[in-house]
């Protein structure tokens, strides 16, 4: 049971997470299973957290722990344990989510999962990058609503845009006809890898 600062303990709490097509209990695939789960299962607090608010004069930072202004005792769901076991995390930049919204954190959120291909550009070290064709489909599962495949592109592109404005790692978005799959554009997305990428490529090179 990790500790964590109470606000954040409880906005953890109070959130759902909706599952669509996939059982995070079972880890079963069906297309008509929905179901809400929640990350935390219990939450422990310190007896001098309940003092700062509901007997000032008994409060003691000190003893709640100043620098988190009181801790609370976090306890995962069991679903939510299995992933984590099992590698299936990310490290994100909290303020970067916060700066984020709708279909841009969406796209965000997607594009930094560890399991997203992004491979080393060949003619630019320092850059990787990731392909993948994009139907209607695929489109909607970004959460792009909208029935004019010219209009998903144009918001994609534009979700892109604000992505890169408030995480400079992403260098470039392009969207262009598919050659191979009629009526499904090809999304090509450019960034910057990271120093550790860098550094572990060059230790690889000179073994």
């Amino acid at each position: 049971m990790p500790l964590v600062t109470r606000t954040r303990a409880l906005g953890l709490f109070r959130m759902e997470v909706q599952f669509s097509g996939v059982d995070a209990t079972s880890g079963e695939f069906d297309t008509e299973f929905v179901a809400l789960e929640r990350l935390l299962v219990r939450l422990e607090f310190n007896r001098q957290i309940r003092y700062r608010e509901t007997a000032p004069d008994r409060y003691d930072a000190a003893l709640a722990g100043a620098e988190h202004d009181g801790t609370v005792k976090a306890k995962f769901a069991e679903w939510h344990v299995r992933q984590m076991q099992n590698g299936y995390w990310v490290e994100l930049d909290w303020e970067k989510l916060r700066s984020l919204n709708g279909a841009a954190k969406l796209l965000w959120l997607v594009l930094s999962s560890p399991r997203i291909p992004f491979r080393p550009c060949d003619d630019a070290p320092h850059l990787e990058q990731m392909k993948t064709v994009l139907t209607m489909e695929g489109y909607r599962a970004l959460g792009i609503n909208s029935a004019d495949r010219r209009n998903c592109k144009q918001r994609l592109l534009t979700y892109g845009r604000k992505l890169a404005a408030v995480d400079d790692s992403y260098v470039d978005f392009e969207l262009v006809q598919s050659r191979d799959q009629p009526g499904a554009h090809e999304l090509t997305v450019l960034r910057r890898r990271t120093t550790e990428q860098l550094t572990l490529n060059v230790a690889a090179q000179a073994a």
